[in-house]
């Protein structure tokens, strides 16, 4: 069986038996959730969601991009076409980040990169201070000072740390980073 016939029967299965027509199109946890595209790294995995539970948005690195802005615009805009108005307050914004991400591999790609963030060249060295790129630069000095502190193991071993950062806080995980961005 190739990979279509295979992702074809998983659905067939999927929509009769998982698919339920009576979830709200808002998510049940009012958090939407921007995360990287690498597969190994799924949000509804780490994070455990079920179907419903948050807005997904994924690509290259898990940023926050002029993309993913407009991306965010309409789908408040849904969100005010279904209920009538905007969706009101307490929402949860939730930038997830991994280990051994590969947007870290394109820094050789500077025009690139500044076409991802929207931005010129000599700002990219900029947005290593933005509130989601220092959780993530936080992140990896930690997870450096914990290997040197294991005299070179590698493997990972911080579980549900939290570092407060401004108005936002960030919580690291095995192989995951989040940064709460608004509550």
């Amino acid at each position: 069986m190739d990979t279509i016939e295979t992702l074809s029967e998983r659905n067939t299965h999927f929509a009769p038996h998982r698919f339920t027509g009576r979830l709200a199109m808002m998510p049940n946890l009012k958090t939407m959730i921007i995360g990287c595209a690498d597969p190994r790294v799924d949000p509804a995995d780490v994070l455990g969601l079920e179907l419903g539970d948050a807005a997904v948005i994924r690509n290259i690195g898990g940023r926050i991009t002029p993309a993913t802005l407009q991306t965010m615009a309409m789908l408040r805009l849904v969100a005010a076409a279904v209920l009538g108005g905007p969706p009101g307050p307490g929402w949860n914004l939730i930038v997830l980040h991994h280990t051994d991400c590969g947007i870290n591999h394109l820094t050789g790609y500077p025009d690139l990169l500044a076409e991802h963030f929207g931005v010129d060249k000599v700002e990219l060295d900029s947005k290593r201070g933005t509130s989601h790129v220092h959780c993530q630069l936080h992140q990896q000095k930690h997870v450096q000072q914990q290997r040197l502190n294991r005299h070179g193991s590698s493997r990972q071993q911080t579980r549900g740390q939290d570092h407060g950062h401004g108005s936002q806080r960030c919580r690291e995980g095995v192989g995951s980073h989040i940064a709460l961005l608004a509550q």
